[in-house]
């Protein structure tokens, strides 16, 4: 697993780099995000982008789990879905 640490700031600005970093790693995407002090509206939907494309949150503020919360519960219900079930 790639762990990918976010910190400080997450602007606009950033979502460009965010993407170019999570395009550029194969297999597993685990996010640090325990330092991230601010979190642009654009920035929570790359990082919701992630979540749904498969990246675990690690760690992460308490208002940051909140406002990913539905992506992650999203994400991970489609997981299950996408498995195939066994029928008798």
């Amino acid at each position: 697993m790639t762990v990918v640490t976010l910190d400080g700031h997450a602007e606009d600005s950033d979502v460009q780099d965010l993407n170019t970093v999570f395009s550029s790693i194969h297999g597993q995407v685990g996010l640090n995000m325990s330092g991230l002090d601010t979190c642009s509206e654009q920035a929570i939907k790359a990082l919701h982008d992630w979540i749904h494309s498969g990246a675990s949150v690690l760690t992460a503020t308490p208002f940051l789990r909140i406002l990913l919360g539905a992506a992650a519960k999203d994400a991970a219900t489609s997981k299950k879905a996408a498995k195939p079930q066994k029928v008798t």
